[in-house]
C-alpha cells in the first residue's frame, strides 16, 4: 500500500466514525478496536477494488538519514528489511497477514483480534498459530 493510500484510509477511518458511526460504538470493546475494525474494513474494501498490483512505495524507507538509524543499522540494512518484510506479508493469505500484522505490529491480544476482525478469539489465534507456521516454513532460511 503507497503511503498515500494509507493517509486516505485512515482519513476515510475517521469520517466513517464521525459520520454517524460513532453512534454505533457501543462501548463493548475499547475505541482502539472499534477503530481498528472500521480501518481493517476499509483497508479490505481498497484492495477488492484493486485490480492490478502497485508496486511498492519506499519513500518512507529512503527518508532516513544516510548515517545509521536510531537501531543502529545502517539505512541500506532497514530498506532491505523492509522490503522483505513487506514480502514475506504478500505471501500471506489475507487473512493470515490480518492477524500477523495487529498482533505483531499493533501488539493487540486475541480477543481485540477477533473484535477488530469480527471472529471468535480462538479463531484469532488458530490463525495467527498457523500464519507463523506458513512463515517458518516459507522463509526457513531467512530466519537461520
Amino acid at each position: 500500500m503507497r503511503q498515500g493510500d494509507a493517509h486516505d484510509v485512515v482519513q476515510e477511518t475517521f469520517l466513517a466514525a464521525f459520520d454517524g458511526g460513532l453512534s454505533a460504538f457501543r462501548g463493548e470493546a475499547g475505541l482502539r478496536a472499534w477503530l481498528s475494525g472500521i480501518l481493517v474494513n476499509r483497508v479490505r474494501k481498497l484492495r477488492r477494488c484493486r485490480l492490478r498490483r502497485h508496486a511498492r512505495s519506499l519513500d518512507a524507507a529512503t527518508q532516513t538519514p544516510a548515517a545509521a538509524t536510531s537501531s543502529g543499522r545502517s539505512p541500506a540494512t532497514e530498506v532491505e528489511q523492509r522490503i522483505d518484510v513487506a514480502a514475506m506479508l504478500d505471501a500471506l493469505s489475507p487473512e493470515y497477514r490480518e492477524v500477523i500484522v495487529l498482533r505483531e505490529l499493533h501488539g493487540m491480544s486475541y480477543s481485540q483480534m477477533g473484535q477488530v476482525l469480527g471472529i471468535p478469539e480462538r479463531t484469532a489465534e488458530t490463525r495467527l498459530t498457523r500464519a507463523r507456521r506458513v512463515l517458518r516454513e516459507r522463509f526457513a532460511g531467512y530466519f537461520e
